[in-house]
Protein backbone atom coordinates (compact mmCIF):
# COMPACT_ATOMS: atom_id res chain seq x y z
CA UNK A 1 0.00 0.00 0.00
CA UNK A 2 2.76 2.56 1.03
CA UNK A 3 4.18 2.41 -2.54
CA UNK A 4 1.16 3.14 -4.56
CA UNK A 5 0.53 5.92 -2.12
CA UNK A 6 4.17 6.97 -2.99
CA UNK A 7 3.95 6.79 -6.55
CA UNK A 8 0.43 8.09 -6.55
CA UNK A 9 2.39 11.58 -4.91
CA UNK A 10 4.95 11.46 -7.55
CA UNK A 11 2.64 11.57 -10.61
CA UNK A 12 0.36 14.30 -9.05
CA UNK A 13 3.72 16.23 -9.01
CA UNK A 14 5.27 15.23 -12.17
CA UNK A 15 1.67 16.36 -13.87
CA UNK A 16 1.71 19.57 -12.46
CA UNK A 17 5.27 20.05 -13.13
CA UNK A 18 4.37 19.24 -16.68
CA UNK A 19 1.32 21.58 -16.50
CA UNK A 20 3.55 24.79 -15.64
CA UNK A 21 5.96 24.11 -17.84
CA UNK A 22 3.47 24.25 -21.16
CA UNK A 23 1.31 26.97 -19.06
CA UNK A 24 4.60 28.95 -19.19
CA UNK A 25 5.66 28.64 -23.07
CA UNK A 26 2.00 29.37 -23.67
CA UNK A 27 1.99 32.52 -21.88
CA UNK A 28 5.60 33.42 -23.23
CA UNK A 29 4.18 33.14 -26.57
CA UNK A 30 0.91 35.06 -25.88
CA UNK A 31 3.02 37.92 -24.44
CA UNK A 32 5.42 38.33 -27.65
CA UNK A 33 2.11 38.31 -29.84
CA UNK A 34 0.47 40.41 -28.06
CA UNK A 35 4.30 43.32 -28.37
CA UNK A 36 4.01 42.02 -32.03
CA UNK A 37 0.68 43.27 -32.72
CA UNK A 38 1.06 46.52 -31.03
CA UNK A 39 4.35 47.32 -32.61
CA UNK A 40 3.35 46.12 -36.61
CA UNK A 41 -0.62 47.41 -36.16
CA UNK A 42 0.40 50.80 -37.43
CA UNK A 43 3.11 49.65 -40.52
CA UNK A 44 0.48 46.90 -41.31
CA UNK A 45 -2.63 49.76 -42.02
CA UNK A 46 -0.09 51.91 -43.76
CA UNK A 47 1.46 49.44 -45.86
CA UNK A 48 -2.45 48.02 -46.74
CA UNK A 49 -4.03 51.64 -47.62
CA UNK A 50 -0.89 52.54 -50.07
CA UNK A 51 -1.06 48.87 -51.65
CA UNK A 52 -4.90 49.30 -52.17
CA UNK A 53 -4.19 53.27 -53.85
CA UNK A 54 -5.66 54.91 -50.78
CA UNK A 55 -2.97 56.17 -48.64
CA UNK A 56 0.73 57.77 -49.10
CA UNK A 57 3.75 55.61 -48.77
CA UNK A 58 5.85 54.80 -46.17
CA UNK A 59 9.61 53.71 -46.51
CA UNK A 60 10.71 51.10 -43.91
CA UNK A 61 14.00 52.34 -42.45
CA UNK A 62 16.27 50.26 -40.50
CA UNK A 63 14.40 51.32 -36.85
CA UNK A 64 11.40 50.18 -37.69
CA UNK A 65 12.25 46.98 -39.27
CA UNK A 66 14.89 46.68 -35.89
CA UNK A 67 11.48 47.01 -34.09
CA UNK A 68 9.62 44.23 -35.46
CA UNK A 69 12.37 41.70 -36.25
CA UNK A 70 12.61 40.50 -33.12
CA UNK A 71 9.45 39.32 -32.59
CA UNK A 72 9.62 37.26 -36.14
CA UNK A 73 10.25 33.86 -35.95
CA UNK A 74 14.30 32.82 -37.16
CA UNK A 75 12.98 30.67 -39.84
CA UNK A 76 10.49 33.62 -41.80
CA UNK A 77 13.34 36.63 -40.44
CA UNK A 78 15.35 36.02 -43.97
CA UNK A 79 11.68 36.24 -45.64
CA UNK A 80 10.92 39.60 -43.74
CA UNK A 81 14.08 40.98 -44.53
CA UNK A 82 13.60 40.23 -48.47
CA UNK A 83 10.16 41.29 -48.25
CA UNK A 84 11.45 44.60 -46.50
CA UNK A 85 13.90 45.20 -49.19
CA UNK A 86 11.80 44.78 -52.56
CA UNK A 87 8.82 46.57 -50.73
CA UNK A 88 11.20 49.88 -50.43
CA UNK A 89 12.75 49.02 -54.01
CA UNK A 90 9.46 48.83 -55.34
CA UNK A 91 7.73 51.88 -54.05
CA UNK A 92 10.92 54.14 -54.94
CA UNK A 93 9.89 52.09 -58.50
CA UNK A 94 6.59 52.92 -58.30
CA UNK A 95 6.63 56.92 -59.13
CA UNK A 96 4.62 58.56 -61.99
CA UNK A 97 6.19 59.25 -65.35
CA UNK A 98 5.72 61.99 -67.42
CA UNK A 99 4.21 61.65 -70.58
CA UNK A 100 3.42 64.46 -73.10
CA UNK A 101 0.77 62.60 -74.82
CA UNK A 102 -1.68 62.88 -71.99
CA UNK A 103 -1.49 66.69 -71.82
CA UNK A 104 1.91 66.92 -69.26
CA UNK A 105 -0.16 64.52 -66.95
CA UNK A 106 1.71 61.51 -65.38
CA UNK A 107 1.25 58.12 -66.31
CA UNK A 108 1.47 55.54 -64.29
CA UNK A 109 2.90 51.76 -65.55
CA UNK A 110 0.65 49.20 -64.94
CA UNK A 111 3.26 46.70 -64.72
CA UNK A 112 5.13 48.71 -61.98
CA UNK A 113 1.99 49.10 -59.99
CA UNK A 114 1.62 45.20 -60.41
CA UNK A 115 4.47 44.59 -58.89
CA UNK A 116 4.37 47.29 -55.97
CA UNK A 117 1.36 45.94 -54.80
CA UNK A 118 2.29 41.99 -54.94
CA UNK A 119 6.07 42.98 -52.85
CA UNK A 120 3.34 44.50 -50.68
CA UNK A 121 1.17 41.75 -50.18
CA UNK A 122 4.20 39.90 -49.19
CA UNK A 123 5.63 42.11 -46.57
CA UNK A 124 2.16 42.13 -45.22
CA UNK A 125 2.48 38.28 -44.99
CA UNK A 126 4.11 38.84 -42.16
CA UNK A 127 3.25 41.79 -40.53
CA UNK A 128 -0.48 39.84 -40.32
CA UNK A 129 -1.64 39.96 -36.68
CA UNK A 130 -1.56 36.79 -34.40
Amino acid sequence: MPIEVGSFSIGIVTGGVVVQVINHFLTKDRDLSKVFNERSEDLFISISKHAEGTGSGIHIDDKTRLLITPYITRRKRRGFQRAVENYNSAQNCNDGVYDPTTGGGLTINENKVRHYRSCAEKLLHYLNRR
